[in-house]
């Protein structure tokens, strides 16, 4: 174990870690939740990471994107999440694509353990979850806006998604905003999941949806079978 991971022990055993270190995960999206969760990965000790995002950093993104900054304004997300990574760990292995996932080639995903739904988009999000189980592979979820957010991972063919939003075409983040410390939370409780997910623990949000109210501390979890 390098020294660069061993505050990751205690939680997790050496054999844990081993199996969550040999894992490829694609990220889709690099915006307030996505470039936290490769930030975290990447910290974790994952070696393996496919970034997705077609877009560009805007002044907007400033109050809560991790990699924007006034020198990465107007710069490609994925290339300065990239160079941001290799800057924590040289010898992670990445792959980027500044292009939309629908219109990547199905060969992306094949090498996937675990896909993350980091868009702010809800067909969108509903397009990537058929992806998902179309390549039989986990997909890890999160959104926000405002106060608000919810993670769950929604397993190969049962629809997690598209059985809570149904007839939702839109969020709450238009109205609600994305206010600087909802993102964090939400990702880094993405990241925590993940964690429990690759590393075998049996304590995870499978096929569950948690969703969180920041400003009444209001935790709850529905299961697929109450969004039925």
């Amino acid at each position: 174990m390098k020294e660069s991971l061993r505050k990751n022990l205690g939680v997790f055993e050496e054999s844990e870690m081993d199996r969550l270190m040999d894992h490829t995960v694609v990220i889709v999206g690099l915006g307030g939740l996505g470039g936290m969760i490769a930030n975290g990965l990447v910290r974790l000790g994952v070696r393996r990471l496919v970034l997705i995002d077609h877009d560009r950093f805007e002044k907007s993104n400033l109050n809560r994107q991790l990699f924007c900054t006034q020198e990465t304004l107007g710069m490609k997300k994925v290339y300065v999440a990239e160079e941001a990574l290799r800057l924590i760990n040289p010898e992670v292995d990445i792959k980027v694509y500044a292009d939309r996932f629908e219109t990547l080639t199905p060969s992306v995903f094949d090498h996937a353990d675990l896909i993350v739904d980091a868009l702010d988009n809800i067909p969108l999000k509903l397009q990537l979850e058929r992806i998902a189980s179309r390549h039989e592979k986990p997909l890890m979820h999160g959104a926000i806006g405002g106060w608000y957010g919810q993670l769950g991972i929604s397993m190969p063919g049962t629809r997690l998604l598209e059985q809570y939003y149904r007839s939702k075409t839109e969020g709450i983040e238009a109205e609600e905003g994305s206010p600087t410390f909802t993102p964090g939370v939400i990702a880094n409780l993405m990241v925590t999941e993940i964690a429990k997910f690759l590393s075998g623990r049996e304590e995870t949000l499978r096929d569950r949806l948690l969703f969180l109210d920041l400003l009444e501390y209001d935790f709850r979890i529905v299961r697929l079978e109450d969004l039925d």
